[in-house]
């Protein structure tokens, strides 16, 4: 939907340096593909796609984009994420999460949150 792009174009245009735009913009993306939670108009969708997109870009492009604080973020709406995509799409995110995960391996916090999840 239109409001998961202005949520996309906005991370991707604050990619220099993450900001408390860039921090707000996750919350409202990783709030809104939690389970039961009211979505922002007809965009549950939009959101989800969002967020798949965002873990298969190359770690160092999204570790740029949404920094730690971000990738930490990012693994904690990680089971909301997978409980809501086919069981294919899922695992591919899932691999892409644990690559994440692995790149990141020096951002302790990263990892926990992975496996705490």
């Amino acid at each position: 939907g239109s409001f998961s792009r202005v949520i996309e174009t906005t991370l991707h245009s604050s990619a220099v340096d993450v900001t408390e735009l860039t921090d707000a913009s996750l919350k409202i993306l990783y709030s809104q593909i939690e389970s039961g939670r009211r979505r922002i108009g007809f965009d549950g969708r939009g959101f989800l796609d969002t967020s798949t997109r965002l873990t298969k870009l190359p770690t160092e492009n999204l570790s740029k984009m949404i920094g730690e604080k971000g990738a930490q973020q990012m693994m904690i709406a990680m089971p909301n994420l997978l409980f809501q995509l086919p069981t294919s799409a899922g695992e591919e995110v899932a691999k892409c999460l644990w690559g994440i995960c692995r790149d990141l391996s020096n951002h302790q916090m990263v990892m926990s949150e992975f496996f705490i999840g």
